[in-house]
């Protein structure tokens, strides 16, 4: 209820006393002037009052509307933000991290690997990636290796690396699983990503 009403309910509650009470005073009657300023005093305090009430009630579901409002649009802004952040972390998921087996003996119950496969496929349909690096220390020692500046949509970038010494594995490539750890930029942030996990967000260095 906008406060304006307010007052103009109060006036009008003011003037139909008023009019009424003078309208009485008018009539003979037993009637004398003194209880009619008591009883003007008394409803002039109660229309007081209950335009404080009535200012009150008013200000109150102003101000939960207003906050209906406010949280309305935080609303509105969380899932915007979070489908941002959704469309974003599928884009840098798009981007595949593989390293396999690529050389050495492969036995019945074991191989032992000399040489590995990078692969860093982006399977995005319109998007390039961009500073794609690796960080192997069974290759490449304590260190981030680049592999390519720029990695257009659906194309690969693949490297072979030799152990610093022989790797033995189970027979399968599923047991090199954490041991590459691959960095690229999707659109502008950075990701970090373990070869056979999900890709986390990470901080610009």
């Amino acid at each position: 209820m906008p406060r304006r009403f307010v007052l103009v309910i109060v006036g009008a509650a003011g003037s139909i006393v008023g009019f009424a009470t003078g309208a009485l005073v008018a009539q003979p009657g037993p009637f004398k002037p003194e209880w009619f300023e008591a009883v003007g005093t008394w409803v002039g305090a109660l229309v007081s009052a209950a335009a404080v009430v009535l200012a009150v009630l008013v200000f109150r579901s102003e101000e939960f509307m207003r906050r209906m409002e406010v949280a309305r649009l935080n609303q509105r802004e969380d899932a915007a933000a979070k489908s941002v952040a959704r469309q974003e972390f599928l884009a840098a998921e798009a981007v595949g991290c593989s390293l396999r087996f690529a050389s050495g003996h492969q036995y019945p119950d074991r191989w032992v690997a000399n040489d590995l496969y990078l692969n860093v496929l982006n399977k995005n349909a319109d998007i390039t990636v961009t500073d794609v690096a690796v960080y192997i220390p069974a290759l490449f020692g304590d260190r981030w290796r680049p592999l390519s500046p720029f990695l257009p949509a659906g194309q690969t970038a693949m490297e072979m690396g030799s152990a610093s010494e022989p790797l033995e594995l189970k027979p399968t490539n599923d047991d090199l699983s954490g041991r590459a750890q691959f960095r690229y930029t999707v659109n502008g942030i950075r990701w970090t990503r373990r070869n056979g996990e999900a890709p986390v967000r990470a901080e610009l260095t």
